[in-house]
């Protein structure tokens, strides 16, 4: 047991932020078959089969911590504000 306890709120930001990691997607995949095989890539770059359960585990996590923040600080306005440029940066 890893006495892990995810509230209600953690696990609807957990989901919110893996749904929202998700959106794009398809934009991603229409990339990666077209100019995204043309660059070169460095020898360690990740095979592309890890790469969406480690993205989607990265967004569950994400999610967690942002609700963790948000409990933490009460709803605080700049923590919050942060999280929300992180993310905005994030997607673009």
């Amino acid at each position: 047991e890893l006495g892990v306890v995810v509230s209600g709120v953690e696990a609807c930001w957990a989901v919110g932020h893996a749904v929202g990691g998700a959106l794009p997607v398809p934009i991603i995949a229409k990339a990666t078959k077209t100019w995204y095989r043309k660059i070169d890539l460095p020898p360690w770059t990740p095979p592309d089969k890890i790469f969406a359960p480690v993205w989607s585990v990265l967004y569950l996590c994400m999610g967690a911590a942002a609700a963790k923040v948000y409990r933490a600080n009460s709803g605080g306005k700049l923590p919050m504000l942060l999280w929300a440029v992180h993310c905005g940066l994030n997607l673009s």
